[in-house]
């Protein structure tokens, strides 16, 4: 599995999403996604876990 940076960095790419707005979908931290891209946030095991499954869920809905 790819390392969680490696996995929002080109989900970001490929969505054309915002940091913030991904940030949004998964946490109250409006933050997040920059922080763990910029500065090297290490987010917790439950919030990497909620990172995926969102993008997972869009990339399926995305594939219908």
């Amino acid at each position: 599995m790819k390392p969680i940076r490696s996995q929002i960095e080109a989900f970001l790419e490929t969505s054309g999403m915002k940091p913030t707005a991904l940030s949004r979908a998964v946490s109250t931290d409006p933050n997040l996604v920059r922080q763990i891209l910029k500065e090297g946030r290490d987010p917790r095991e439950t919030t990497i876990t909620a990172i995926r499954d969102y993008i997972e869920q869009h990339e399926a809905g995305a594939a219908q």
